[in-house]
Order: C-alpha cells, then sequence, then structure tokens
C-alpha cells in the first residue's frame, strides 16, 4: 500500500507537469506505462529499498528511473539523516565519492574534442613530474624503467600503473599510505608530486587496476585550460547542463539537505564523512563532487542522448559511442583482485564499465549497458538498448556494489513493453 500511494504521486506530479504546468528546469515527467514501465513492478525495487532500510544496510536514499527521456519514477526512501531523524527527499544532497570520474571523464574528452590534449599524448607532456617512471610489480628495490610513458588514454582506462592504497596490500600501495595520497589538505599539484615519486604498480597498458588515475586527470585539465577543476567543471559541465546542485561544496543554507551515514552505534552521531561546508585544497577528478539524484540524470541523460540535453551539447555522438566502448579488449589483463568492481561480463570505456553481453554478468541487463558507482553507495546505469537511466543515491560505507546489484538486478525487470532501441542518433 505504501508503494501506490507513492505512485499515485508520482503519476499525479507526471500528469501536471506533462500538462505543462510545470516550472524551467524541471525534469520531464511521464507515467511508468506510458514509457513502457511498470508500476507494480517498479513498486518491487521500491519494497527491495525498503527491505535495505530495514536490515540496516542504509538509512535510506533516493531512487529515480527514467525512460525515452522522461523520468517515470522518483522517490525518496527511509532517512537522511539516522542521527536527527531527518526524513530523505528527492532533492537530497550527496557525496559521489568515485561516480565524480565520468563527469571529471568528460571533461578531458571536451578537451580531445578541441584538439587540446590527445588521448594518445604522453601524462609527461602535461605533468612533467611523470617523466622516466619506473615500475615495481613486488619489491620497490626491484623497480625497473617504464616500457613506454603513461597516456592519458591510460588514466581514463586504470590501465596507467597507478592505483589506490586503499584497497589491498602491496609495497607500491603502501607507499601511497605512507604519502598520504588522499589527503585533502593537500592540492592538486601537491598530490602528483606525490603519486609520481612512487613507482608503478604495472607497466603501463598492461593491467587494469582502479586507482587514482582520474585524479591525476583533473590535474591534466587544470595544466591545460588554466583553469581549476571546479571552474572548468562548473563552466563546461554542470552549469550548461544546469546542475545547479552539483559541486565541490555546500553553501551553508543547503547544508540541512546534506545525506548523512548510519550512527556510529558507540557516539550515536553520523560515521563521519567529509565536511561538505568547506571547500578542500584538493579537488580530486576521482571523487569529491556532492549532487542530488536529478542533477546526475541530467548528466546521465546527456550521455545516452549521446553528448546533448536541452539543446545544449557537451560532447559529439562518437564521442559519447567511443567512451562507452570498451578499451581493454584481449590485450589488457583484467586481473580477479583488480575487476571485482566492475563485474563478470565487463570491460572498461573511458570512466565507465561496459557490458561485453546480454548473459554473464551476474544481474539482468543489455550488451552496450554502462555504469558506474561510488564508494558512498551510489549508482548510476544507462542503458543505450532500453534507452534507460537509473540513478540511486544513498550514503553508507561500503554499499555501492550491495546496491548495485539489488539495483541492477531489479531495474530491468520493470521494463514490460517488447520495444527496444539501437544507437540513439540526434
Amino acid at each position: 500500500m505504501k508503494n501506490l500511494v507513492k505512485f499515485a504521486f508520482v503519476a499525479l506530479l507526471s500528469s501536471v507537469w506533462s500538462a505543462g504546468f510545470g516550472f524551467a528546469g524541471e525534469m520531464p515527467m511521464a507515467s511508468p506505462e506510458s514509457v513502457g514501465l511498470s508500476s507494480e513492478r517498479l513498486a518491487q525495487v521500491g519494497d527491495a529499498i525498503d527491505a535495505e532500510i530495514a536490515a540496516g544496510s542504509i538509512a535510506g536514499g533516493v531512487l529515480l528511473v527514467a525512460r525515452h527521456g522522461k523520468v517515470a519514477y522518483v522517490d525518496a526512501f527511509g532517512l537522511q539523516d539516522k542521527a536527527n531523524g531527518t526524513a530523505m527527499d528527492t532533492e537530497s544532497l550527496f557525496r559521489l565519492f568515485s561516480m565524480t570520474k565520468p563527469i571529471v571523464s568528460v571533461a578531458v574528452l571536451m578537451l580531445n574534442e578541441q584538439g587540446r590534449l590527445l588521448l594518445n599524448d604522453p601524462v609527461e607532456k602535461y605533468l612533467p613530474e611523470f617523466a622516466d617512471a619506473t615500475v615495481a610489480e613486488g619489491k620497490l628495490s626491484d623497480a625497473v624503467a617504464a616500457n613506454r610513458p603513461v597516456t592519458v588514454q591510460d588514466l581514463l582506462r586504470h590501465t596507467s600503473g597507478l592505483t589506490y592504497g586503499v584497497f589491498g596490500d602491496s609495497p607500491v600501495k603502501a607507499k601511497y599510505r605512507e604519502a598520504d595520497t588522499l589527503s585533502w589538505q593537500q592540492t592538486n599539484a601537491e598530490m602528483v608530486t606525490k603519486i609520481a615519486a612512487i613507482p608503478l604498480a604495472y607497466q603501463p597498458g598492461t593491467v587494469w587496476d582502479y586507482g587514482q588515475s582520474t585524479d591525476v586527470l583533473a590535474h591534466v585539465v587544470e595544466v591545460v585550460t588554466g583553469q581549476t577543476i571546479d571552474t572548468f567543471l562548473q563552466d563546461n559541465i554542470l552549469g550548461p547542463l544546469g546542475m545547479n546542485d552539483t559541486g565541490y561544496v555546500v553553501a551553508a543554507s543547503e547544508l540541512s539537505r546534506v545525506a548523512e551515514q548510519l550512527p556510529n552505534p558507540d557516539t550515536g552521531a553520523p560515521n563521519p564523512l567529509r565536511d561538505l561546508s568547506v571547500k578542500p585544497n584538493w579537488l580530486p577528478g576521482g571523487q569529491g563532487l556532492v549532487s542530488t539524484a536529478s542533477d546526475y540524470w541530467r548528466f546521465s541523460q546527456m550521455l545516452l542522448n549521446r553528448g546533448e540535453l536541452d539543446g545544449v551539447r557537451i560532447l559529439s555522438p562518437t564521442t559519447v559511442d567511443y567512451m562507452t566502448s570498451d578499451h581493454l579488449g584481449a590485450g589488457i589483463e583484467k586481473r580477479a583482485a583488480n575487476m571485482w568492481w566492475v563485474g563478470d561480463g565487463y570491460g572498461f570505456g573511458l570512466g565507465v564499465a561496459v557490458r561485453l553481453d546480454d548473459g554473464i554478468t551476474a544481474w539482468n541487463g543489455a550488451k552496450g549497458d554502462y555504469y558506474w558507482m561510488g564508494y558512498a553507495g551510489t549508482n548510476f546505469l544507462v542503458s543505450p538498448k532500453r534507452d534507460l537511466v537509473m540513478v540511486f543515491m544513498a550514503q553508507q560505507i561500503p554499499q555501492a556494489l550491495r546496491n548495485r546489484d539489488v539495483l541492477f538486478s531489479l531495474i530491468p525487470q520493470t521494463i514490460v513493453d517488447a520495444e527496444t532501441v539501437g544507437t540513439v542518433t540526434n
């Protein structure tokens, strides 16, 4: 009954906005059935989210599902801040963590389209610190010279040899931790100096390893443009797309909208995450942005539209097709220890994981689907074949994988028409 009420409310909003009474900048709304989705089956997804909340996995969340360019479902579940008893709202703010990466990857591809950088450019062309890189797959004392320079494409597809110090352990990862390469006190330039002084974990272009590659890309953008990464994103992506609630810092007047983790049982306060009221020294490309489900839908829909939204073109259709193609192929090693972030049956494009087949993967979907997620529970999915976008926002470490598995399994079963689409053309 609870979910039936939710759908009645969404249907009412859909009918009002569809009738032309919406405000400028509102999401285009539609009833689920009008875009080939089932209200009853969407209710099952809502039940699953409620079950996750009841199990204590997350405090709450926001789910948005759009098809054929129209939002057919958007709702808030549970609590935005359980410690304070604040209800979740559809416009609550969430720390995106790694869902920052696709946005910064688009920024790099924009510069590529303008001829201001090439994807096969050595990173050292822009960041001389990376000249004469060494590689240590075992002991640091056994480091050898890199076989070739790290390229911009390597950074985009995580084949750079850069890593994270926080996932797994190795002598190189220990060096990342020792250098504190995730410090919010450092600047982007200081981070690059730290990372470039550490040997690569693998020879460039040989192994997919999720790491701080996109953090380095943010500084590449800064060097190429002369702008800080936050300014470039605002001027070229966030502002043009109307993503008015997305950025690295939250105004004091909007802090009441920020979602928090579940309370610590010892203190009763939310397990802490970065203070969003203060702009950090470090503006990484791999994390750091804050956004809403509706803002991230605008970015995702732009990608599904192959680079355009509401008359604003961010990328060419060919570039989006290229970005969302597999860039690993058979020649790059996909070690099981590294690929758990991506999933069986997936490759990796330029900032997003890319589904290679309709089957194989343990959740429903279609060849050509692409997605990414954030460590604190955020997820997005774009399905070109089904002309569908899903955004799920929650704020709990480390729920991203669980949220992905639940939502990606259930969202495709809400499609009840037989229609699939080919490549969307503009």
